[in-house]
């Protein structure tokens, strides 16, 4: 009986994710009066989620590191505001570049200083959180940013499919999806972060290379950064200088809920992914339910108020 228990134990705890997702997906379900199991909108929900999910398996490659972005939002709107800074000049193409490498330039200084300095991440990022929220509203010379270029040239390359315009935010997820689990779980560089999160001291003593890992851990968060920007503009074609500001609490809510320890050294990016589903089911069944918008966010810190805190109490029984 005991072994059974045990047994059964283990795999709820192997399996947690998974049964998170689908007790949010019933609870969504009644909530919504079973509108939210509807085809069309759970199709809206995963691309509703596309930019969110690209930027927590960013913030996860720091967080499992050890570290922490405040940056994400930031860079995200950053990226909004440089695309159309730069096309005058390079065009959609050239300035959708440009942007990309601006990004991930910043993503570069912050690990450089997060692994040269003794300067914690907190506040680093949160430095470089500043300058690119700044940087947002000077490249968009303080003016609403409407792009309908990314919309009109991508949406016709998807229309034979039966998502419709909803393809390309998803298989851009996907492929996000795809690219970090395979850095994170099977490649050497995966190994490093991991190595870094749990004991970054005793890394050092074993040879990883902790400065390029951090490097390259914080320049693929700005990278993912900057491509959620270009999903975000695809999908609402228009946008304030500072938009993006909300992916912060979003991706460190969906990095935790996904099994990610703050503290690092552990987590996955497939539970990362749940916890990007079950924030944006939650917020459909939100909508559909007619919550006011400004309920969210008071939803989403109660979350994560609720996920450290059952975090922390593991931590000191450990």
């Amino acid at each position: 009986m005991q072994l059974a228990m045990t047994r059964a134990a283990a795999g709820l705890q192997r399996y947690n994710q998974l049964f998170l997702l689908i007790v949010v997906v019933a609870v969504a379900t009644v909530i919504s009066r079973g509108v939210f199991l509807r085809p069309s909108n759970l199709v809206l929900v995963i691309a509703s989620a596309s930019a969110a999910g690209l930027v927590s398996f960013g913030q996860a490659l720091v967080v499992v590191g050890g570290g922490f972005d405040l940056s994400v939002g930031s860079l995200v709107a950053m990226s909004i505001s440089a695309i159309v800074f730069f096309r005058t000049d390079l065009g959609m193409v050239g300035g959708t570049i440009a942007a990309v490498m601006t990004a991930v330039l910043a993503g570069l200084v912050s690990g450089l200083l997060v692994s040269r300095t003794k300067i914690p991440p907190f506040i680093v990022t949160l430095g470089m959180l500043s300058v690119a929220d700044s940087m947002s509203w000077i490249l968009a010379a303080g003016q609403p940013i409407t792009v309908s270029e990314y919309n009109d040239a991508i949406a016709p390359l998807f229309a034979f499919l039966p998502l419709g315009q909803n393809a390309f935010p998803i298989l851009v997820l996907v492929a996000g999806f795809i690219g970090t689990s395979l850095l994170l779980h099977r490649s050497k560089w995966g190994r490093y972060i991991y190595a870094i999160g749990s004991n970054e001291a005793a890394a050092r003593i074993a040879g990883v290379p902790v400065m390029k890992t951090k490097l390259l851990s914080y320049g693929l968060s700005a990278f993912l950064c900057a491509m959620a920007a270009i999903i975000y503009l695809y999908q609402n074609l228009s946008a304030t200088p500072g938009e993006g500001a909300d992916y912060l609490l979003l991706s460190f809510a969906a990095t935790i809920l996904g099994g990610v320890h703050m503290y690092g050294g552990s987590g996955s990016i497939p539970g990362v992914l749940v916890g990007v589903l079950c924030l944006a089911s939650i917020t459909s069944a939100l909508t559909i339910a007619g919550v006011a918008p400004s309920i969210y966010q008071g939803v989403l810190g109660v979350i994560v108020l609720a996920v450290v805190l059952f975090q922390s109490r593991l931590r000191l029984r450990r």
